[in-house]
């Protein structure tokens, strides 16, 4: 993850640089997300077969 978000931005690691950070918050907060979208697809097909509402 953190590669892909590198290569983005076209970031180049150099020591004591904020850029840094922001990528690893850009991840976490990628995560996030996609845990949070996975977790509501997963409990919308739930209830798709279940029936309830």
């Amino acid at each position: 993850m953190y590669d892909l978000i590198s290569q983005i931005i076209d970031h180049a690691w150099t020591t004591q640089d904020s850029l840094q950070q922001y990528i690893v918050y850009t991840c976490c907060a990628l995560i996030i997300v996609l845990t949070a979208v996975f977790i509501d697809m997963v409990v919308r097909i739930f209830f798709r077969f279940t029936g309830i509402k």
